[in-house]
């Protein structure tokens, strides 16, 4: 009797370990797992690839495509500068938008840095409500802002871009920002509210200008690219009458 209990014993601790060996298997060929409980090298791991991967090279190609289509400007009063900013090329025959910021006393002469050039501008047209100035020159160019108008929203960045002097040459300068607040009436920029930053251009991904920036109260604000579109149209119907 007891040899029989001993062998049942025995068969059954025997049983066990057997039972237990085999779902170890199965559990190892399943999952592809080793002894020590990490993953075999040879089993093969889907890694998601799908994530865009931002060009580090994106704002260089920015500043590189928009650049041409700016310009640095000073307003001279009684031989001395008064005010300094940059502007925008709007159409070929030499029209320059700016802000209102630059605008001098009814003597003032406006200097237009371009690339390679300096020259005078007129002032042509102005509109204090909406902050913006035109100017013309007489130099003809194909280098025409792209604009864009599309919804501005919270979050969207930006590249905020122009020209200012250095020793009476005009270098480009950009400084990223982000639209912190967007309304019917306004759109702010977060960024850091540089004095030169007034008539510099605000540009998307794609090097399309979203707007000109200016500065009220220590913030960096934004006039839409529809507001500037407006005003230079409103001109057109002026002296085409």
């Amino acid at each position: 009797m007891e040899k029989s209990f001993l062998k049942l014993f025995f068969t059954a601790i025997l049983g066990g370990i057997i039972g237990a060996w085999f779902l170890f298997t199965i559990n190892s060929v399943i999952f592809g797992a080793n002894i020590s409980g990490t993953i075999d090298p040879k089993t093969e791991v889907l890694v998601n690839t799908s994530t865009l991967v931002p060009d580090p090279e994106l704002w260089e190609k920015i500043v590189t495509k928009t650049s041409p289509s700016l310009v640095g400007i000073q307003t001279i009063s009684n031989d001395r500068v008064i005010r300094q900013g940059g502007g925008i090329i709007i159409s070929s025959d030499g029209l320059i938008v700016t802000t209102t910021d630059l605008w001098g006393p009814k003597e003032s002469v406006y200097q237009i840095f371009y690339d390679d050039k300096i020259v005078k501008g007129e002032l042509v047209d102005l509109d204090p409500k909406i902050r913006l100035l035109l100017l013309k020159t007489a130099v003809l160019n194909s280098s025409i802002a792209e604009l864009n108008s599309a919804n501005y929203k919270s979050g969207q960045e930006i590249l905020v871009i122009g020209k200012t002097l250095n020793l009476s040459k005009p270098i480009t300068v950009s400084q990223k920002g982000i639209i912190s607040q967007a309304t019917d009436t306004s759109v702010l920029v977060d960024t850091i509210p540089n004095q030169y930053l007034f008539g510099f251009g605000a540009s998307d991904k794609d090097g399309r200008l979203r707007g000109m920036v200016y500065l009220k109260n220590g913030a960096v604000n934004l006039i839409k690219t529809e507001i500037i579109e407006n005003f230079f149209k409103t001109y057109l119907e002026k002296i085409y009458k």
